[in-house]
């Protein structure tokens, strides 16, 4: 044993005085002081924070402080000495080290942990780990964190000593309990449910706090060969009110990985009442089969994901399984690769979820059979309580990559209802062809508020059994959105129920309206073109399984500023919904400089070829220093109705049907005009 401090100076003779005072050596200076203290020691290597168990009233009966190699050389170590240095558990290094003080009144029961015994007197008396923290380190009971060694034992011993010093629920607020500790390594576990099976039982890991040095510092690897969690409070389904349940657990800085048999779950908690407010704060989740489940029939609630990162997602990253799975949020959240379902809501399922901020990427899954969903509700047939079942996504991006990811599905299922809002969100990147994006049925409503949504998916909504009860089954709404102009084509309704409306909406040139115009004018349609897009629609349902516009009058207004040189005959353009009744049409031109002959601004209705056109109607016959006016109070004729058969992709009829040109006849300029369209 290498003594230090013999002849300790003045100063460092205060340093160690200063241990007797527990208050001040929870302060964060006297924890450097400390560090200071054990540097000057000898470079204690392997120190983790300590726990909090020797006595605060404990005195250091001398000024020597020694070091030893490992616990069962603490055993036989000098009491006299009073403070002790324990290099590692077995090995100076292994992490399992601390600063060991003798306290002669304890009869503590010893774990060779935080309470160890001495062989070098029989008067009685325990030697205890310092009172400097309160963080258990898997360490000291063994844990080797080489990516190799099976740390499960070494793990569990810790949680379990940590559940036999909280006395459960009643004890839950009245006491502070240590923190579980991973210092940097890699744990390798090979069993299900290190987190929540533990023998103390019902509460005992209430308010548990595991952490890590950084999710790429403290990584928790379960390697197993069946399917297996880290955490399963019910894996036999017989939970009852004596079962273990445990409340505000906290995770943070840590990752939980699987392995590519992506047998490894996350988190799957089974409540009757009691299991909620989970928490993982910058936690990272990769190579699992799904991150985290709720069962049970109450109060799966109030679980949070702050700050974390989550890839290669087989399955689901989040299933609910539990009617009263509220209050389940993601704050600042980057899912990568799922190759699953987002949030998936099972046979007995239900629950409120709410995401702000962060990326959502989809990729196909695996098997080239199953179409996966932002939100599928497919296997819910369960009576939901009022509240239940919305899902709330704010300021997110989604990247929907191949043709077999969608948004949302809940299909015709008695007694449910889903209520589901985008605000904000992104959903232009997606690949692939058109794809189902919304399924919906009975009393459900899908809304996008200003979002920007690809042209790349369709929506279906249908009346399922209970058509009459809900009536209108199935809302679409788009507010402030920029879309397709052909959103309207890619609504569909596979009965007489249901509703789509868009307010407030903008052309966002995403669908390739310009080549499609181009077509019938046999050139490209350049930048100075002005397209006018109606996305103000009320849409229901014409029993042909599309929709068409309700009754209520709209306006779409769109006009070109004067261009200087005035030169070249630019077409205008207006399209509307299908379906539509072009009520009125209005178009003024103001008077400029430049033709020596009068010429008329016409309007036209183009038809699905160009010998299909119709001239609506012109102005008066003028010169371009003179005003030009259309006027046309009552077309009355329904033009814009949905004509033509589906395309062999079971997708759209041509969008040349709904379109309205407006130009000047022989090559005349075009410029300076303002236009309203009227429809219902």
């Amino acid at each position: 044993m290498k003594k230090v401090f013999q002849n300790p100076s003045v100063e460092s003779r205060q340093e160690l005085d200063e241990i007797n005072d527990l208050d001040q050596m929870l302060e964060d200076k006297e924890v450097s002081k400390r560090r200071n203290l054990i540097a000057a020691a000898g470079g204690l290597v392997g120190v983790g924070l300590a726990s909090t168990y020797a006595s605060p009233a404990l005195a250091l009966s001398t000024n020597d402080v020694i070091t030893i190699n490992n616990i069962n050389d603490l055993k036989q170590a000098d009491t006299a000495v009073g403070a002790v240095i324990v290099l590692g558990k077995d090995n100076p290094g292994d992490g399992g080290g601390d600063l060991f003080i003798w306290d002669s009144a304890s009869s503590e029961a010893t774990n060779n942990v935080t309470v160890v015994d001495s062989t070098f007197t029989s008067s009685g008396g325990r030697w205890l780990r310092s009172p400097l923290g309160s963080a258990i380190n898997v360490k000291w009971f063994g844990a080797t964190g080489d990516g190799q060694t099976d740390d499960t034992a070494a793990v569990k011993a810790a949680i379990e000593f940590i559940a036999s010093r909280n006395n459960g629920y009643a004890d839950f607020v009245d006491r502070v309990k240590p923190s579980l500790y991973f210092p940097s390594g890699i744990y390798r576990l090979t069993e299900s449910g290190v987190f929540s099976h533990v023998p103390q039982g019902l509460h005992h890991l209430n308010g548990f706090r595991v952490h890590g040095d950084g999710w790429r510092a403290s990584v928790l690897k379960l390697d197993v060969s069946s399917t297996s969690w880290f955490y399963d409070n019910d894996p036999s389904g017989t939970l009852s009110n004596t079962s273990q349940h445990y409340i505000w657990m906290q995770f943070e800085n840590l990752m939980f990985r699987g392995t590519d048999s992506f047998l490894a779950n996350g988190f799957r908690t089974t409540s009757i009442g009691h299991e909620q407010g989970f928490s993982f704060l910058q936690c990272f989740f990769t190579e699992l089969n799904r991150v985290i489940e709720t069962n049970g029939s109450s109060n799966a609630s109030e679980n949070k994901f702050i700050e974390c990162w989550i890839t290669k997602v087989e399955d689901a990253v989040w299933v609910l399984n539990n009617q009263q799975s509220v209050v389940n949020e993601f704050h600042c959240v980057d899912v990568q690769d799922i190759r699953g379902d987002f949030i998936r809501v099972d046979q007995n399922g239900g629950g409120s979820f709410r995401m702000y901020g962060g990326t959502l990427v989809f990729t196909e899954h695996t098997d080239p059979s199953r179409i996966t969903w932002l939100v599928n509700a497919q296997a819910n047939s369960g009576t939901l309580a009022g509240g239940n079942n919305d899902f709330l996504f704010v300021g997110t991006k989604h990247e929907m990559l191949g043709t077999r990811t969608g948004i949302v599905s809940h299909p015709p299922v008695s007694n449910t209802s889903l209520r589901v809002l985008f605000q904000g969100a992104n959903f232009y990147a997606a690949t692939g062809n058109e794809r189902p994006g919304v399924q919906i049925a009975l009393g459900d409503r899908v809304a996008f508020d200003n979002c920007t949504i690809s042209e790349k998916f369709t929506y279906f909504i249908e009346s399922g059994t209970d058509a009459f009860i809900y009536g209108n089954n199935g809302a679409l709404h788009f507010d402030n959105c920029d879309i397709d102009e052909r959103l309207p084509e890619l609504i569909h309704f596979n009965d007489e129920a249901g509703s789509a409306r868009a307010r407030g909406c903008r052309y966002a040139g995403i669908g390739g309206l310009n080549t499609r115009l181009s077509d019938h004018l046999g050139q490209p349609v350049p930048n100075e073109y002005l397209v006018g897009v109606a996305m103000d629609f009320d849409l229901l349902p014409n029993g042909e399984g599309y929709g068409e516009c309700s009754n209520a009058q709209k306006v779409l207004y769109f006009g070109k500023g004067v261009k200087s040189p005035y030169s070249g005959n630019h077409s205008h353009f207006a399209v509307l919904p299908p379906g539509a009744i072009m009520t009125g049409l209005y178009v003024k031109k103001v008077a400029l400089g430049g033709s020596v002959a009068p010429y008329q601004m016409e309007a036209w209705h183009l038809g699905d070829t160009p010998a299909g056109d119709v001239l609506l109607g012109s102005s008066t016959a003028a010169l371009n220093r003179d005003e030009h006016i259309i006027d046309l109070p009552s077309a009355g004729n329904r033009l814009m109705r949905k004509i033509g058969s589906a395309n062999v992709n079971g997708l759209l009829p041509t969008t040349r049907s709904r379109t309205i040109e407006i130009r000047a006849d022989n090559g005349n300029e075009s410029h300076g005009f303002e236009a309203w369209v009227f429809y219902i």
